[in-house]
């Protein structure tokens, strides 16, 4: 349980840091300061998928060597309730993080665009004026 465990404290201080992230982007919409931070939060869920996927792969293994080395047909499920962590994780990490995290990045592009066409629209105004 310490891994996936460790798991859960990961996705919980993720999911704070978005929320985090999320709040600033409210309140500032002009501010696309923290555009490298939400960038860079993708890469880290694609990593936290592979481990996770890594280690499911893992004990399902395990588990069919262990069960083929005992000749236990009876009993295959030596190792279900880490399977079933790890796959609840991965569940967890789907919908705590990485749905809010591309509500977030949709919500960035479209500040980003709103700024752009603000400028564009000034920058117009400031042509027609000198014209």
């Amino acid at each position: 349980m310490g891994v996936v465990g460790g798991g859960s404290d990961y996705i919980l201080s993720m999911h704070n840091y978005i929320v985090g992230l999320e709040e600033i982007m409210y309140n500032q919409p002009a501010d696309d300061g923290r555009a490298h931070a939400l960038w860079s939060i993708p890469k880290q869920l694609l990593q936290a998928e592979r481990l996770d996927k890594f280690h499911v792969l893992l004990l399902e293994d395990v588990q069919r060597h262990l069960t083929n080395l005992t000749g236990n047909t009876m009993r295959p499920d030596w190792l279900g309730q880490n399977l079933g962590d790890f796959k609840r994780l991965s569940g967890e990490v789907e919908e705590t993080l990485k749905q809010p995290v591309a509500q977030l990045v949709d919500l960035m592009y479209k500040l980003i665009s709103i700024r752009d066409a603000r400028q564009f629209l000034d920058l117009n105004t400031s042509m027609w004026r000198l014209s």
